[in-house]
């Protein structure tokens, strides 16, 4: 199950540019730190599809 694909050159209010938020925990049973890692996609396919929109 993957988001609905949208076509290159379609309305921008059509498209959904909220945040997305996916956590992953890993236990390295070494002690309580933490850390967050903030990331982008910047794939060809992602700035291909994006770039269709103007601003």
């Amino acid at each position: 199950m993957g988001l609905p694909r949208r076509g290159i050159g379609e309305d921008r209010d059509l498209v959904d540019l909220s945040g997305r938020s996916v956590d992953v925990v890993i236990d390295l049973k070494a002690g309580a730190a933490e850390a967050t890692i903030l990331t982008n996609d910047l794939t060809h396919d992602y700035v291909h599809e994006n770039s269709a929109y103007s601003s």
